[in-house]
């Protein structure tokens, strides 16, 4: 095919790409990781203190958050998060030990109170670990009474 001067076919053109969106941020949009926080040495062996002597009970822990309320954030957040666990374990056991007296099911919340024993064992073990690196430590299935 020959062309002749002023006939030529001007080269397909690609239409324009419109300007890509700029993402706009969603309520569901993670929020950037906070800087980790500076816990001192002695804060990390109070907070693995706190969570390791409330194996013992509610006592220690609430001895420790009234102590350090207001002087340091870390272990004040440590005793509060120990204090609400070992409340819902201290009704747990309770109750299981009353419901253990009767009779054709006492058995159950007999074995029970040694489940939740176990389950007190290991969560606080896993607490003061975390504590012990600066990890604030969230135990599972609290009450969230003390705030």
């Amino acid at each position: 095919m020959t062309t002749t001067p002023g006939s030529e076919v001007p080269p397909p053109s690609t239409p324009p790409t419109p300007p890509s969106p700029t993402p706009t941020p969603t309520s569901d949009a993670v929020p950037p990781p906070a800087p980790p926080e500076e816990v001192s040495k002695e804060d990390k062996n109070l907070g693995m203190l706190t969570n390791l002597l409330s194996i013992l009970g509610f006592v220690p822990p609430l001895v420790i958050w009234l102590i350090k309320k207001g002087k340091s954030p870390f272990v004040e957040d440590q005793a509060k998060e120990a204090l609400n666990w070992e409340i819902g374990i201290t009704i747990g056991i309770v109750a299981c030990a009353i419901l253990s007296g009767f009779s054709y099911i006492g058995w159950i919340f007999g074995l029970s109170r040694i489940a939740i024993g176990v389950l007190n064992l290991v969560f606080c073990i896993k607490g003061a670990m975390a504590a012990s690196n600066g990890v604030r430590f969230r135990y599972p299935w609290t009450l969230g009474l003390v705030k």
